[in-house]
């Protein structure tokens, strides 16, 4: 079972995110000292799609899950209220709003995970 919203929540705000947007379903942050917004995805229960990071790290989504306690449900996640994120056609007629899910069994993978995304190279 994944760790919750909330404790993600926590760990970015003290890694330096700013809480920019939220919706029913979707909590969005900034990170302004690498230019990153991440999502929060508040519906994911037992997936491992709650932290979900922008598609430019797609060819890093395999170094993410060598970390121990990294988990992804999917290989991409669409909602539209991620406006921060580029577009594609997914299953509907108008393209939506996509990003890269990860989820974490523990705090400390989050923290590492977290940590390997700040560093952004």
């Amino acid at each position: 079972m994944p760790i919750n919203a909330q404790l993600i929540e926590k760990m970015l705000l003290e890694k330096g995110f700013i809480c920019c947007s939220e919706t029913k379903k979707k909590k969005g942050f900034h990170a302004s000292e690498i230019n990153q917004y991440v999502y929060i995805n508040k519906t994911s229960g037992d997936k491992f799609s709650t932290l979900i990071i922008h598609p430019e790290f797609k060819n890093k989504r395999q170094q993410f899950l060598m970390l121990n306690g990294v988990e992804s449900s999917d290989f991409l996640y669409h909602a539209s209220n991620m406006k921060e994120f580029p577009k594609r056609l997914n299953t509907g007629l108008k393209p939506i709003s996509y990003g890269i899910p990860f989820g974490f069994k523990t705090s400390s993978a989050c923290e590492e995970f977290i940590n390997k995304l700040m560093i952004n190279d």
